[in-house]
């Protein structure tokens, strides 16, 4: 059913969202019952639907009623601020989006697992938001744009794009890559643990083929675009790989540096553009991911001679998006020998 998919990721990121906030406010040892209610409440809501339960839009409708309902008898004492409205509107909205019918069948245990990957995903998504916003300066841009790559893996995955889960295990791989290297740096800080353990939790919840059958198994799109058992791995390697690398181009584009801006500009244009165009089924995808990669590398390079340092995360992140050439570099060269044969 067209927008449902996105109507319920949207209510589900405010679930996830508020779930979380007031989550920080448990662990932190200020939440009173309420608050602890409050908590559970959005934690159920939002599993609830991510997972597809049958009355999950109920219960998400009723938290949300609810707290929408203590919050206006809380603002008629203390006036109404801006916090207070963005609250407000982000539930009624969510509110909104619940109403009418859904396509999401609950699929016994690959609900669950959904549920999970989803919740790693806002986790880090929202962490990255706040993180940028307290540290500012020249690394608030990169951990935004880390947030947002995590927001759109999120979203696609409770949306149920096809390609969404594929895109969610890459961008989870990038997370554990991060863990290795920080185990690596920092030794086996809490943090660190912490970041590896979640991150690898999630990715295997949603590999598997169960988790295929409502995402990359469906048969729709696979009738649309011709697309036999063969050619959907090789889409879902390439997709895997650039879910990997986009963060670290990202990284590499936003971080603060004194040159390289260009190239690290090019290579973000060519990386998103190609990852779009490449769930869009359109060949110059996977072109623009490998030139996207090429342009990462020498970018890289280019630093490494100025004199800065070799840059790990950017280089790996570069031979990752060369890679993703690799599983369409045969059918490339058969149709480009193609005229050769004719004549």
């Amino acid at each position: 059913m067209r927008l449902a998919g996105e109507r319920r990721a949207f209510a589900a990121a405010v679930l996830g969202a508020m779930f979380l906030v007031q989550l920080v406010s448990v662990l932190m040892d200020v939440g009173d019952i309420p608050t602890i209610a409050k908590t559970t409440g959005y934690g159920l809501g939002f599993f609830a639907l991510v997972a597809g339960y049958r009355l999950a839009r109920p219960l998400a409708l009723a938290v949300l009623a609810v707290n929408v309902a203590l919050a206006v008898l809380a603002m008629l004492g203390g006036g109404l601020d801006e916090m207070a409205m963005v609250f407000l509107g982000a539930h009624v909205v969510a509110m909104l989006a619940l109403l009418g019918k859904d396509d999401l069948a609950y699929i016994r245990i690959v609900g669950e697992r959904r549920a999970i990957g989803a919740i790693v995903l806002a986790f880090y998504g929202l962490a990255y938001l706040v993180l940028g916003y307290m540290v500012g300066g020249g690394m608030g841009p990169a951990l935004w744009a880390l947030a947002a790559v995590y927001g759109a893996a999120f979203f696609a995955l409770v949306a149920g794009y096809f390609w969404a889960r594929w895109f969610g295990v890459g961008v989870l791989l990038f997370g554990i890559i991060q863990g290795a290297i920080g185990l690596w740096q920092m030794g086996p800080e809490p943090v660190v643990i912490f970041m590896a353990a979640s991150h690898a939790i999630a990715a295997l919840a949603l590999w598997g083929a169960a988790m295929a059958v409502p995402y990359d198994g469906q048969t729709g799109w696979r009738e649309k675009f011709h697309m036999d058992d063969s050619a959907v791995q090789r889409l879902g390697r390439s997709v895997i790989r650039a879910g990997v690398s986009l963060p670290m181009v990202l990284l590499y584009a936003f971080a603060p540096k004194p040159e390289g801006m260009l190239l690290g500009a090019l290579a973000v244009v060519l990386a998103t553009g190609g990852l779009v165009a490449l769930v869009r089924m359109r060949t110059w995808g996977v072109l623009a991911l490998g030139a996207a990669g090429v342009t990462l590398l020498v970018a890289t390079g280019e630093q490494t001679a100025m004199g800065t340092g070799l840059d790990a995360a950017s280089l790996l992140g570069g031979a990752v998006l060369v890679s993703v050439v690799v599983p369409f570099a045969r059918a490339i060269a058969g149709h480009l020998r193609a005229p050769a044969r004719a004549v």
